[in-house]
């Protein structure tokens, strides 16, 4: 009986043991379909967000365009039409090719209104990121809000920059600076931008308290400034300082990138 009871308890204790691997080894498995799931997911998001910036882009250049189109274009049309009509105008009513010319003068203002008021809307959104004085003004800010010690150095930079490498550019170096304040532990931060090759070169280098042994994933903020750098031609990259520290180095081509988008592009084209 005894015997019984041990063979009993031992097969039991063995299939026990089978179903506790078998239920282990089902949860590996779901825990892995999950990884792959969240990696997944992970990607369509960046890719998302990507997509997002540049419909952003394009939305503003449509609206930009259409306003230019609708309005501008609509006048000077008008007043194409009544100038190739004057001369006639001319010879059979003098009255009436003098009040035609008034109109046309008039349609001409107001075309020319028009133009300054987009030129003045796009100027104004670019003063925001205006180059290098904006970058300026942003590091002088971080320097009164802040603890840290901030040196910078421009070498051979061109006085301008096109509008979205200078928005890129402040994005970027927002975006550093606000991560050495809250995550590095830093009392000193050196910025150096340099300009050769057709191609702009920012490094952001603190003191902080990143080791070279510690692994570097960087963030949401900071993974959406590499993908927009990506999206224009350029590279962004973080590099352990021995003993301790991170260095942020962006390289971005000085030309000016397009976004092609087809869905963009066929509608652009149906449109008359």
């Amino acid at each position: 009986m005894l015997l019984l009871v041990g063979i009993y308890v031992i097969f039991w204790g063995a299939r026990t043991r089978r179903e506790a691997h078998q239920q282990l080894s089902d949860m590996h498995i779901e825990m892995e379909q999950a990884h792959l799931e969240l990696k997944r997911a992970h990607h369509e998001l960046e890719e998302a967000t990507s997509r997002l910036l540049q419909y952003a882009v394009l939305e503003e250049r449509t609206r930009i365009a259409r306003d230019i189109h609708d309005s501008i274009g609509h006048g000077l049309t008008s007043v194409i039409v009544q100038l190739q009509a004057l001369p006639y105008m001319m010879q059979a009513n003098k009255e009436e090719a003098e009040r035609a010319m008034a109109t046309v003068l008039e349609v001409a203002r107001n075309c020319l209104t028009e133009v300054r008021a987009v030129v003045r809307q796009m100027t104004d959104n670019n003063q925001i990121y205006g180059g290098m004085n904006a970058l300026e003004k942003l590091i002088q800010q971080v320097r009164e809000q802040s603890q840290l010690l901030i040196t910078f150095e421009a070498v051979d930079c061109s006085s301008s920059w096109t509008p979205h490498i200078s928005e890129l550019l402040y994005r970027v170096l927002q975006e550093a600076l606000t991560n050495v304040i809250r995550h590095a532990a830093a009392t000193e931060v050196k910025i150096t931008i340099e300009e050769r090759d057709e191609e702009i070169r920012m490094t952001v280098q603190d003191n902080g308290r990143n080791v070279r042994q510690t692994p570097i994933t960087p963030g949401f903020g900071l993974s959406h400034m590499e993908m927009r750098c990506k999206a224009a031609g350029g590279t962004l990259r973080l590099v352990p300082i021995h003993p301790h520290g991170l260095a942020l180095s962006v390289a971005i081509p000085t030309h000016d990138y397009v976004v092609h988008d087809p869905i963009v592009e066929e509608g652009s084209r149906d449109e008359g």
